[in-house]
């Protein structure tokens, strides 16, 4: 009966706008073009729940195209597998003035492995818009397509944009449930964009002529501009499995017996093996380093998102053998190698991304994108990131730090933050030396010295060929002209989490000539880089994520021909961004000792701020450029 109904829901509302496919750009108001790389005529889902094991989508998506950044924005693609159907699938493209170029019917769309060439996903596919615009732009594209899954417990969410730069014309969802199955929701709408009305059972959201949000320097990532309506079930089905969960704890303890039970199971050999790698330590973080090197040595990791290829992980067994894995597949298997050896540890799902991304911890739903795994030690974690083969032991870096995560315990699930890494945990040391010569050629070294999320900023340089290294180089000491690198080396040490750089170079012309007389920019090595973007209008407030310390001090030689003629005052900038130091001292007639010390601290501030930044950063930008005269004698 309720099939019946759904069926007759579709059908209404494809009748209600299968009269109006035609979509002249002329028509769009110009407030919506303002800014804009593509505009979203319609969207509208239609989601029916019968029951907790059957869930039918249906989507019409019209977006016309302004430019080829507007591309993007089109987004006519379905991913299925065992456990979701794609039922229809058209495209129909439109020009300019709404007349139909091409359609494009289910059998023409792309259809390839969500994971090309690995046998753990081979279930997992997309259909995707493989098209390329002939008559130029703008141009228009009407997607439908409807699909039918099992799996209720991942309800697609309300969002209004997809992107900035990307203005909505008129949106619809329209989610009914069977009352039984406990429907939630939770509105995020600062602005009061949504009209959200709860009737008869469903639940509606509109909004229409909403112009794009551009993205500005510093500003806020997409998923806290948008306005959000986030839709879960208490009782609900996921990869052949039944689940009833109100809060954190049930839903974490549904996880643990329903998708993680049994999938950390090894064969004898397997153990013996592991057991014997830590015959010899006793304590488990001993244990656990070792385990977690063997890890990163025998696997690689290959990308999927959490929700393709299913959310239950697979057999720890099963990534042994291959020596690849997802995230999932590649947590639950250290998991098990762990538990082999006695050691505890606890599957915990994130949202990852070097955008901070907390769980909604206030709204209990399938959540997340990516999984780590968390040791216990105190009251407190070590954390292990599983898919990279580099990353060190206890380190998260910045693509699953300071956020909320749920940790899931045998006795259920539970909300914890990660380590938040602030200015003197993200420490870059500069210690270094160059002489000036006679004719202002610079010949110098350095050793750069970084930690914390400076350590996960430069680490990968270890792993790249000569050229592209000298390549970074001359980016980085972009204010060195003619710079000839004549040897770098790193010392990697794991263990502090320390990376090393030492390098040799030299510079012709470094010091200007003036007449007989060298003019002689201080700071060769670590000038601050460019300024953010002059805003007159800025809409939004701004953030820095990731606080962190620079200190620099470098001996500098100059010819004994020359006198130095006079020294910079010593410096001290303090602000709510941060704080500055410049010292210069002289230590004999020729040699200088240069100091500098700049702390940026993290916060987010008001748009008003912005220009008091922007203000703050030319400061720095004026001292890093001081000078001296080096005078002949």
């Amino acid at each position: 009966m309720r099939f019946l109904y759904f069926l007759a829901f579709l059908g209404f509302t494809s009748v209600m706008y299968s009269q109006d496919l035609i979509y002249p750009i002329a028509d769009i108001p110009e407030e919506l073009k303002d800014n804009t790389d593509a505009v979203v005529r319609l969207q509208e889902t239609l989601i029916e729940i019968p029951d907790h094991k059957t869930l039918y989508r249906e989507e019409t998506r019209v977006v016309t195209v302004l430019n080829s950044k507007g591309l993007r924005h089109i987004n006519a693609v379905e991913f299925y597998d065992d456990n979701t159907k794609i039922l229809s699938l058209q495209a129909i493209i439109l020009d300019a003035f709404g007349n139909e170029v091409e359609k494009v019917k289910k059998g023409d769309f792309r259809d390839v492995s969500a994971v090309d060439g690995f046998s753990l996903y081979s279930s997992s596919r997309v259909r995707y818009l493989d098209f390329t615009p002939t008559t130029g732009f703008p141009f228009t594209v009407i997607f439908t397509s409807k699909v039918k899954t099992v799996n209720t417990a991942f309800i697609p969410s309300f969002n209004l944009y997809d992107n900035f730069r990307t203005s909505v014309e008129k949106t619809f969802y329209k989610i009914n449930a069977a009352p039984d199955l406990g429907l939630r929701h939770k509105i995020i709408d600062s602005n009061n964009d949504l009209e959200v009305v709860s009737q008869d059972g469903a639940l509606t959201i509109k909004a229409s002529n909403i112009p794009s949000v551009l993205k500005e320097p510093y500003g806020l990532p997409i998923h806290e501009v948008v306005p959000r309506v986030l839709f879960s079930l208490e009782k609900f089905h996921l990869s052949g499995v039944d689940g009833n969960a109100k809060n954190w704890k049930e839903f974490g303890n549904w996880m643990n017996t329903s998708l993680l039970e049994g999938m950390t199971a090894l064969d004898d050999n397997t153990v013996a093996e592991v057991k014997t790698l830590v015959s010899e330590v006793k304590t488990d973080e001993e244990k656990a380093r070792i385990i977690y090197d063997y890890v990163q040595r025998k696997t690689r990791y290959i990308s999927v998102q959490i929700g393709i290829g299913g959310w239950k992980p697979s057999p720890a067994q099963e990534v042994h053998d291959l020596g690849y894995g997802d995230c999932k597949g590649l947590v639950n298997y250290t998991k098990a190698l762990l538990e082999a050896v006695g050691v505890p540890s606890f599957y915990t799902v994130v949202f990852a991304g070097d955008e901070k991304r907390s769980l909604e911890k206030d709204f209990t739903s399938l959540q997340g994108s990516h999984v780590i795994l968390a040791i216990p030690k105190d009251d407190d974690y070590t954390w292990l990131e599983c898919t990279s083969q580099t990353i060190p032991f206890g380190f998260l870096g910045d693509f699953t730090d300071d956020r909320d995560v749920l940790v899931i315990k045998p006795e259920g699930g539970f909300i914890v933050h990660t380590p938040k890494y602030i200015n003197d945990n993200n420490l870059q040391e500069i210690d270094g030396i160059y002489t000036i010569d006679v004719d202002g050629k610079l010949s110098g070294n350095a050793s750069i010295s970084s930690y914390g999320t400076q350590y996960d900023s430069r680490s990968g340089l270890i792993e790249l060929e000569e050229k592209k290294q000298k390549r970074y180089y001359y980016n980085f000491f972009n204010s060195i002209n003619n710079l000839k690198i004549d040897s770098i080396s790193y010392i990697n040490d794991r263990d502090k989490v320390n990376l090393q750089e030492k390098l040799v170079f030299t510079s012709k012309n470094y010091a200007s000539k003036v007449g007989e007389d060298f003019t002689l920019t201080l700071n060769a090595f670590n000038r601050i880089g460019r300024m953010p973007k002059k805003e007159i209008a800025r809409t939004g407030s701004f953030r820095i994520d990731r606080g962190y310390k620079d200190v620099d001090v470098v001996t500098i030689n100059t010819p004994k021909e020359f006198k130095i003629k006079y020294l910079p005052e010593p410096i001290v900038l303090s602000s709510d961004f941060g704080e500055y130091l410049l010292n210069v001292e002289l230590i004999n007639g020729t040699s200088l000792s240069y100091r500098r010390v700049l702390n940026i601290n993290s916060g987010t501030f008001s748009k008003e701020e912005y220009k008091a930044y922007r203000q703050f950063l030319q400061s720095i930008a004026k001292y890093d450029n001081s000078k001296i005269l080096l005078e002949k004698k």
